[in-house]
């Protein structure tokens, strides 16, 4: 099946005009994100087969993602078609929550039948009392940031991600005395970060080989009990510099865009034991493994 399934859409992959578009499968693979398509489409008796397509058109770009090098388009993982002719355009932040589903909230149900899991439909009203939260704190006008003048755990995990109970324990260990929000430019929240960050670098997080052989997971006993961290590069794309030469150090060829690279390390049983600083995108992984410094740690302890 060449043409798009979409309600209302003549387009056609051999088309003339149709060639800068792509057409996508139905994920008939799974279930949960399946059933979010065929409620979108709204096509009454529409059973897809593992042929059937539908073209990019009913797709946000922030859907998109796009391979380095051939530069071809996809899907990013639990993306919602949501242009149909039907359907009046969404606004920008509702676009990004649709966008931005977690893979595994889309995947079937494995647990009990007495177990209860949301619906899509029960995301969506969650996902728009959200937006009425931010519009709230957006239009307030008491400016000072303190945790009295942020109510219930829906607003102060919009400004923080935490709970109001999970920030007060927080707040507390800091012994943040003065009020954030005065004699500076920048935001409360970034001075908090600031002030969590020179607080917690403080605590050496690296476990001793003792502490990993007691949280490892049965597998990794049998068959990799050695094991003592598990580490990967990866990359944030940054702002293309106006320096020549901060372009050239920062360019990545992997990833195609100027960024800078660091490593991170985590336990077998998944804690993150260890995160390097940020290098230029330009240098080799084996550099940032090199520069990390990450074997010290294994001869200290």
């Amino acid at each position: 099946m060449s043409h798009c399934a979409a309600y209302g859409c003549t387009n056609y992959r051999k088309k003339e005009e149709c060639k800068s578009k792509s057409f996508f499968k139905f994920p008939v693979k799974n279930p949960g994100l399946l059933k979010a398509w065929l409620k979108m489409i709204r096509r009454e008796n529409f059973k897809p087969s593992a042929h059937s397509l539908i073209c990019s058109d009913h797709f946000e770009d922030t859907c998109f993602e796009y391979q380095p090098f051939t530069n071809r388009r996809q899907l990013k993982r639990g993306s919602i078609p949501t242009i149909f002719v039907f359907i009046k355009k969404a606004s920008s932040r509702r676009i990004l929550d649709r966008c931005s589903f977690n893979p595994r909230e889309m995947e079937p149900n494995t647990t009990s039948a007495g177990t209860q899991t949301d619906t899509f439909g029960e995301v969506i009203d969650m996902l728009s009392q959200k937006d009425i939260a931010i519009e709230k704190l957006i239009s307030t006008k008491e400016i000072n940031f303190i945790p009295e003048n942020i109510h219930g755990d829906t607003q102060m995990k919009c400004v923080t991600s935490f709970t109001i109970k999970e920030f007060y324990c927080i707040y507390r260990f800091l012994q943040i005395e003065d009020d954030l929000s005065m004699g500076a430019k920048r935001r409360p929240i970034d001075r908090f970060t600031d002030v969590l960050y020179e607080k917690l670098k403080l605590q050496d997080v690296f476990p001793s080989k003792d502490q990993v052989f007691r949280y490892m997971p049965p597998p990794f006993r049998m068959y990799c009990k050695n094991v003592r961290i598990i580490v990967d590069c990866t990359e944030i794309e940054v702002q293309k510099p106006s320096s020549p030469k901060e372009q050239q150090m920062t360019f990545s060829r992997y990833k195609n865009a100027n960024t800078f690279k660091g490593m991170i390390g985590i336990t077998p049983n998944g804690a993150i034991s260890f995160i390097s600083e940020l290098f230029t995108g330009s240098i080799s992984d084996k550099e940032v493994f090199i520069r990390s410094k990450l074997m010290d740690r294994f001869r200290a302890k």
